[in-house]
């Protein structure tokens, strides 16, 4: 015996031959677009034109038992419940008309006996069906149930010829067995139709194989409150939820990579999703909510802090979404946070002026931070350019997300919100272009037009200005420039008014000062020398030595915050990491395969061993080949693949590098 069975049916015969059709919770939201029931109405009425005999095929129906001929939709809630609006329209359009047509409709909407449509949908949406469908839209509201049944009755003036061409529709009705996996199969169906969004999987997910009662109370619960929070940004919520609890910097590629991570994430949701695992999701939805609208939060100085943030994106929400939580829980003083927010800024607007800004896996080893109880904000510091790199990118290279920095150190007042970034120099000025009224730019040479290039996009020649005053201002003269200037509510700009020239040396002048201004507000401290990418190289990432001597290979080790500089070769580095890691947490440390040669007995002369505790002592007697990758076994173990790295030094034999391919989200740069 099969759990799957198939059937074609004529779908109005197989839509009057089943008392009744339920959508699970866990179904998506019917949500076809006007335009999707145009094309299924240009298809209905194609084949009631077309010859005698033909039908118009509308794929696959699945669905399960549900005792008494009943079904539970599985997929083909989107065709089912658009063929019902349809059916209700073309019923009440008949009505008067042609009495009989308008009966078989109603008999195919209502369940035998009538009073109730053979149609159960989602509870939230039980209301408006029954209105529609039973003949008693008093009022249309701007719901998709009631949008769509409006279009077909305005559509409808040919009702006979689509009712012609409904008699003509089949589709194949797949019902499944009791032992049969529901998701693999409704999975592998959404290839076709309305492609399910990631969030929507989820969704599924956590509600398929639950009783009815469960899963109302999981969509009551757990679902609804989270959608309501995330306004639309559901999917976005659960792949920073995913960072920021993974413990790694999780693989999203892929189609429905989102789901795919939450899936090994929470392996059996009958099981894993707990009412306790449910209230966290919905917490920290409703922290992801005021990172979303930050005028939600009551403290101006932390408000300040996330709108401040939103400049970066989505980048930083994982970790704002753990900060922010601990925050309202109590366990991170207002101070504490907005520290951590300020150098989480200095940390984005410094990598991406050095051109680091897609190295935004940083986050997620941020996030195993905080889940280790460990304050951030040192790991911050390490991972942030230092002043000497800002300042020679400041002065030669263009502005990143020059709208939020101009905001910054211009001090704008917060209710200008029509602000634009203004050239000074304009991008393309026209040969009669002047810096003072007297030069033009088309009499320049050569050289002092590339000179004035070279400082188009640098930070001082860049401001604010009112978008109708911009417009205006546009690519003039300097001094026709300032008349606009001098109307500005920004005052930076309204002072630039006062200026008589405008050339490479008033340029150069600005650049200086606000470089200073900008090390002051993105500050740094000095004292900590910054992990630099193209040096620093993932302990993890390293292949084994070729030979079995044991030479200098690394300049330092960094563990996490601590600089490791008598650290030069693979056995100390494997004595000491080991030593770490055992005080860190015994029991894991053991149930590694290397740590499974730890021994209690005495040690045998003339062998090496590593001593760990009075007793304990781990078998070390290999090449430094096997040392180092046992080394990263245990960093692996321990879930510190991002934070035990290695300077190597200039040595013949040194250990290679794994080349891996990161797919790290690019930072969003907003202007204003």
């Amino acid at each position: 015996m099969t759990n799957v069975s198939a059937r074609a049916y004529r779908t109005l015969d197989w839509l009057g031959s089943v008392p009744q059709i339920a959508i699970p919770v866990y179904q998506r939201d019917y949500r076809w677009s006007q335009e999707t029931c145009l094309q299924l109405l240009k298809d209905v009425r194609a084949i009631a034109w077309a010859d005698a005999g033909r039908s118009h095929f509308i794929g696959s129906i699945l669905s399960s038992a549900d005792g008494d001929g009943a079904l539970t939709l599985v997929d083909g809630q989107q065709r089912v419940t658009t063929l019902m609006l349809m059916l209700a329209a073309i019923r009440d359009l008949s009505s008067g008309v042609d009495d009989e047509i308008s009966r078989v409709a109603a008999q195919l909407i209502l369940r035998p006996g009538g009073g109730q449509t053979r149609l159960r949908p989602h509870e939230r949406h039980l209301q408006v069906a029954d209105r529609l469908l039973l003949g008693r839209p008093a009022e249309l509201g701007r719901t998709t149930l009631e949008q769509n049944y409006t279009f077909f009755l305005d559509q409808l003036t040919d009702w006979r010829l689509a009712w012609d061409g409904l008699q003509r529709l089949e589709h194949v009705s797949i019902e499944l067995g009791h032992l049969a996996n529901a998701q693999q199969i409704f999975e592998s169906l959404n290839a076709t139709g309305a492609a399910l969004s990631d969030d929507e999987l989820i969704h599924n997910y956590i509600h398929m194989g639950r009783p009815h009662d469960e899963q109302v109370k999981v969509e009551r619960d757990i679902w609804a409150p989270i959608e309501v929070a995330t306004q639309g940004a559901t999917r976005e919520f659960w792949r920073d939820y995913l960072v920021l609890t993974s413990g790694s910097q999780p693989d999203f590629t892929g189609d429905f990579g989102v789901y795919r991570v939450f899936r090994s994430a929470y392996p059996d949701p009958l099981h894993d999703v707990t009412p306790e695992v449910g209230a966290e999701w919905v917490r920290l939805a409703r922290r992801y909510e005021v990172l979303l609208n930050p005028e939600r939060e009551p403290d101006p100085g932390v408000r300040g802090q996330l709108r401040l943030l939103q400049s970066f994106g989505t980048a930083p929400r994982p970790l704002l979404m753990g900060i922010y939580d601990d925050y309202c829980q109590g366990s991170l003083e207002r101070e504490s946070l907005v520290e951590i927010c300020e150098m989480l800024q200095s940390l984005l607007i410094r990598r991406a002026l050095v051109n680091l800004g897609r190295d935004l896996s940083i986050i997620g080893t941020l996030c195993r931070e905080r889940g280790s109880g460990r304050n951030p904000l040192n790991r911050m510091v390490r991972l942030t350019p230092e002043d000497p790199r800002v300042r020679l990118a400041l002065t030669h290279s263009a502005l990143p997300q020059a709208g939020y920095v101009l905001r910054r150190l211009q001090s704008v007042d917060p209710n200008l919100t029509d602000l634009q970034v203004e050239h000074i120099y304009p991008q393309t000025p026209r040969a009669d272009w002047s810096s003072d009224g007297v030069s033009r730019w088309g009499d320049l040479t050569t050289q002092e037009q590339a000179d004035f290039r070279t400082l188009l996009n640098t930070i001082g020649n860049l401001t604010l200005l009112e978008a109708h005053l911009n417009a205006g201002a546009s690519n003039s003269s300097f001094r026709q420039k300032a008349r606009y200037y001098a109307q500005s509510q920004v005052p930076e700009t309204r002072a630039l008014a006062d200026r008589s020239t405008w050339g490479a040396p008033e340029i150069r002048e600005r650049t200086t000062r606000m470089i200073e201004q900008f090390l002051s507000t993105w500050a740094r401290p000095a004292a900590v020398p910054m992990d630099e990418p193209e040096d620093m190289v993932r302990a993890v990432d390293l292949s084994r030595p070729s030979s079995p001597a044991d030479p200098d290979i690394f300049e330092y080790v960094v563990f996490e915050d601590e600089i490791w500089g008598d650290v030069h070769r693979v056995r100390p580095f494997f004595e000491r990491l080991c030593r770490t890691l055992w005080k860190r947490d015994p029991e894991r440390f053991l149930s590694t395969e290397s740590g499974s040669q730890l021994v209690s007995r005495g040690k045998v002369q003339g062998v090496r061993y590593i001593d760990l505790a009075p007793g304990a002592f781990l078998y070390s007697n290999w090449w430094p080949n096997y040392l180092l990758s046992a080394a990263q076994d245990f960093i692996t173990a321990f879930g510190l693949e991002d934070s035990v790295r290695v300077k190597l030094a200039e040595a013949a034999d040194s250990p290679k590098v794994v080349e891996q391919d990161l797919d790290d989200e690019s930072m969003v740069s907003r202007d204003v």
